[in-house]
């Protein structure tokens, strides 16, 4: 039998110092690899809710020509302070709602079966009102302002939401019986941004222009007649 043979294999082991420079190497990758990743996630989230958002207000549409009567999308913001912050600017229902005789309209009752539907984190929808886009000053931490929104009175906010059983001017889109949208709500913006007390928090980069306070935002443009959206977004503005 040859010598080669007889000897044994020879095995090679990583040393502890090995492994430490392996481990650390690693490390650095995910910190630099971190902010591409969020940034990645974050998008998704606002892309995901501005198509939920969008399929919803059709639904609300459809509603309010098969059941003959008005609908509103509710998408409460900041009404009323009884309202924990983690549900402002994040969810949005369907409700019958009913003219009364100032022209405005209040609340009657959700729609049968439907339930709130929550943005995921990190995407909110800022503003549902008569301009496009998120338009601020140039701080980091804004006031939310919705210009020329359309609202409903006594909404009944209370059981998932934790607010008042009747809370005035929330915000929504209209439908009428006939599918036509009724007031100035012909924009849902929906950006990346986080809320509280009373300010948007707002991660943005240092070349985002002054006028946009989220560089993630997708703006749905609604046709008043048809209720049908195109997604419009920073560089369209």
């Amino acid at each position: 039998m040859k010598q080669s043979q007889m000897q044994p294999a020879i095995r090679r082991y990583f040393t502890l110092l090995e492994l430490m420079v392996v481990l650390v190497l690693a490390s650095m990758l995910m910190l630099i690899a971190l902010p591409a990743f969020e940034s990645i996630i974050s998008g998704n989230a606002v892309k995901a809710s501005s198509s939920q958002v969008g399929s919803l207000i059709q639904l609300g549409r459809q509603y309010a020509i098969s059941q003959r009567r008005p609908v509103a999308i509710v998408m409460p913001g900041d009404e009323g302070t009884s309202i924990p912050e983690e549900h402002k600017f994040r969810v949005v229902r369907l409700a019958y709602i009913e003219k009364t005789s100032s022209g405005t309209y209040d609340f009657v009752d959700w729609v049968p079966a439907s339930k709130w539907l929550y943005m995921p984190v990190g995407a909110l929808i800022m503003e549902v009102d008569q301009d496009i886009g998120i338009q601020d000053n140039v701080t980091y931490s804004n006031n939310p302002m919705d210009n020329g929104a359309t609202t409903i009175d006594k909404v009944d906010l209370s059981a998932a939401l934790g607010g008042n059983a009747s809370i005035d001017n929330v915000r929504c889109i209209i439908f009428a019986s006939t599918g036509r949208i009724i007031g100035n709500g012909l924009h849902v913006t929906i950006g990346e941004a986080a809320f509280a007390n009373g300010y948007w928090i707002i991660k943005r980069a240092a070349d985002t222009p002054t006028n946009i306070s989220s560089a993630n935002q997708v703006n749905l443009e609604l046709n008043r007649f048809t209720g049908h959206h195109v997604f419009r977004y920073p560089e369209d503005y």
